[in-house]
């Protein structure tokens, strides 16, 4: 997506960064993928530009190095991997948003307490984030068990199985990738 957006602006990097951000999800070289320059000019064709090298490294084509120079926004997903992806990029500074926190991964009704309770700007400002330590657990609470409510009546309307709310239920999804033994 960035080399075809790199190439409907005529080669406008900064036109790119202004609309593009970078969420990286390793600090594991396995898994910050590369690849061999004669296969990507093979596979993408024009959308290569002629200074590729500089914005996805001298020896591979590395989509790290590529979000990394076209994006104006670079996440890691905790505050420790941040500190894992500062020693492997120690000119690029990175953000943090915490996996399970962004506001399109949580409920809409805790969302709506962390707005009341911190202002909107959590939903960009990650930091403020650490404000949510004041929020009333019962207000939480509430908040948690009215979206579980909700997930319970869809669940059954898609299903037709009924589960008892005031059972813990955990449900779990893990996408498979090498680096998670998976």
């Amino acid at each position: 997506l960035l080399l075809e957006l790199l190439f409907q602006a005529n080669g406008n990097v900064e036109k790119v960064r202004q609309q593009s951000i970078f969420s990286a999800h390793t600090a594991m070289h396995e898994e910050m993928h590369s690849f061999d320059y004669s296969a990507v000019l093979e596979a993408l064709g024009e959308l290569v530009p002629s200074n590729i090298e500089k914005l996805a490294g001298a020896q591979n084509f590395s989509t790290y190095l590529l979000g990394i120079n076209l994006c104006r926004y670079r996440n890691a997903v905790s505050i420790k991997h941040r500190g894992l992806l500062n020693r492997i990029f120690p000119k690029t500074e990175f953000g943090v948003i915490t996996n399970g926190v962004h506001p399109d991964w949580m409920g809409e009704r805790i969302a709506a307490e962390l707005d009341k309770a911190l202002g909107r700007g959590w939903r960009l400002d990650y930091e403020a984030f650490r404000g949510a330590s004041g929020i009333r657990a019962s207000d939480l609470w509430k908040a948690h068990m009215q979206g579980k409510a909700e997930a319970i009546s869809q669940l059954k309307e898609i299903t037709g199985v009924e589960l008892d709310p005031e059972v813990f239920t955990v449900a779990f999804a893990r996408r498979a990738a090498v680096y998670k033994r998976a």
